[in-house]
Formats: structure tokens, sequence, C-alpha cells
């Protein structure tokens, strides 16, 4: 593979990553949409039930699209420092992403989806997550 099919490739990836993490995140605005909203129409509307049934397919495949967002990013991280070097906002950014999928893997397979502590740091470490991303995106020129 040429430095400039790996350049396009690593920029794809990252774009992916972003789409992940936004995914992701989503979680509790989902949720909440169905208390707020969805929980007080009739059980028999078509919207509810539209609604709840995608609810249900987006928090059954929640964690598996975290491992995935996990892997390319480790993927993106190769390629990247390969022709660039590290940012120190990539390493921020993916360092984030890192400990909350650990945190999600340890609720997911640990603690059988049980709140906890745990599920407290998944939740907020998410929005220091989401700032870290787009600093890395506006930014991405610190080196170390």
């Amino acid at each position: 593979m040429s430095q400039r099919q790996l350049l396009i490739l690593g920029r794809v990836l990252g774009w992916l990553i972003f789409s992940g993490v936004i995914f992701q995140a989503l979680n509790p605005v989902l949720k909440w949409i169905n208390r707020k909203f969805m929980a007080k129409r009739p059980k028999e509307d078509k919207v509810r039930t539209r609604y709840q049934s995608f609810l249900r397919t987006y928090l059954k495949i929640h964690p598996y699209t975290g491992i995935a967002t996990v892997a390319i990013m480790l993927v993106h991280l190769f390629i990247q420092s390969r022709i660039y070097g590290f940012f120190l906002s990539g390493v921020i950014a993916g360092t984030s992403l890192l400990v909350i999928g650990g945190f999600g893997l340890y609720g997911h397979f640990v603690k059988k989806k049980k709140p906890g502590t745990w599920l407290k740091l998944h939740r907020w470490l998410t929005i220091l997550l989401l700032a870290a991303v787009a600093f890395h995106v506006v930014t991405a020129k610190l080196r170390f």
C-alpha cells in the first residue's frame, strides 16, 4: 500500500471512529427520549412501538459497536503514527476511548450490566471523550 493510500485510509478510519463515538454517545439521549416522550404515548401507537423496537436493537448492538470503534482506533493509531508520529490530542482521545471501553467491557461481561460506579464513570468519561475527540479533529497538530 502506498503512502498516499495509507494517508487516505487513516483519515477514513478517523472519521469512522468519530462516527462510532457519536453513535455510542447517543445512548443516554435515546433513553431520555424514550422516557420523556415515547413512554407517555399509547402502547398501540406505531411511533412508540417502532421507536422502542429501534431502541432495543440499538441497546443490543451498543457493546459491539463500542468494541468495533476501539478496534478501528487501534488500526488508525498504527497507520497515522507511521506517517505522522504521535499527536498528543490523539493519544488523549485514544486513551479515553480505551478507558471507556474497558469500563464498558467490565460492566457488560463482569457485572452483567448491574449499575454501579463503573457505569457512572463510563457515562461521565464519555462526555470528556467527546471533547477530546473534537479537540483532536480540530487541532491534531501537537506532537510529542
